[in-house]
């Protein structure tokens, strides 16, 4: 049996993988500090581990993932969790294998599991904390020579990286340096559709330097489709208007092809089976 843990700076959801079917054991919200999470997450292993024996565990968390050494870099949103050798505390806490994918890799993973038809050509891009991405090339998690690619949120704009400009939290971080507030990246999306004219102004910017990150992927990798997570994704207004401004773009820049733009319905369930998929890859 397998174990699957996704994280996420939320939530932490534990699943087992046994005889092709996943099954989700518990979950709980992130704990604030390491000590605490070290203590819950061997209590949900353990409770499986009564009744099961285990044989690897797949780790998928958000931000950037050092694949080499097994530790998260960045743009997790759990302060606590970067810049540790994840991996090798697993493994030597719970004696068996174990894998760490960022949760983009492992909604793209996911992605291929799911769909009947083979994927030619796409990218999930996860706008979170960060930006980040996954490719499908051929049906294949594409991460490149050093394993880095899909780390889109390094792409220079400006002389700056993607998501240092264009991520939710920094359109957050620009409307309460104006404002004097302290609102969330969700909130002022929801206020760029009323008449604040703060809010306007940082969610206009928001997707014009979206759109000009996606403009330059889809002369990289020229995607059939592009998939969208995060939790900017619940908002029903997100591609009409970046539609609108990757149109705008187009025309000024005389391009005549666009990638179909969707957002992702993979579920966490999805997640979980793509981070056993990585698990699995690395591990047969």
């Amino acid at each position: 049996m397998l174990v699957a843990i996704q994280i996420n700076d939320q939530e932490i959801k534990v699943g087992t993988w046994e005889n092709n079917k996943l099954t989700l054991s518990s979950s709980f919200p992130t704990p604030t500090t390491l000590e605490e999470f070290n203590t819950l997450i061997t209590l949900a292993v353990n409770d499986i581990k009564k009744s099961s024996t285990i044989s690897g565990i797949a780790l998928s968390i958000p931000g950037i993932i050092d694949y080499q050494t097994g530790t998260i870099t960045g743009g997790s949103g759990i302060s606590y969790l970067e810049n540790t050798t994840l991996v090798n505390n697993f493994k030597k806490e719970f004696d068996v294998p174990v894998t760490l994918s960022s949760d983009s890799d492992s909604a793209a993973l996911g992605l291929i599991k799911s769909e009947k038809e083979p994927i030619t050509s796409s990218i999930i891009l996860s706008i979170e904390h960060i930006i980040s991405g996954s490719f499908i090339i051929n049906n294949q998690l594409w991460q490149g020579a050093h394993k880095v690619a899909g780390e889109v949120g390094e792409l220079l704009i400006n002389d700056t990286p993607w998501s240092k400009i264009g991520a939710p939290d920094v359109m957050a971080e620009q409307y309460n340096k104006l404002t004097g507030k302290d609102f969330d990246a969700n909130t002022v999306f929801d206020l760029g559709n009323t008449s604040d004219p703060q809010a306007n102004e940082v969610v206009k910017k928001f997707f014009h330097i979206l759109a000009e990150g996606i403009f330059n992927l889809q002369h990289t990798l020229d995607p059939a489709r592009i998939y969208f997570t995060g939790a900017i994704t619940k908002h029903p207004e997100l591609l009409p208007l970046l539609e609108d401004e990757l149109t705008t773009l187009k025309h000024t820049y005389h391009f005549t092809h666009s990638p179909i733009l969707d957002l992702s319905t993979l579920n966490d369930e999805a997640i979980l089976r793509g981070s056993i998929a990585y698990f699995e890859a690395k591990n047969n």
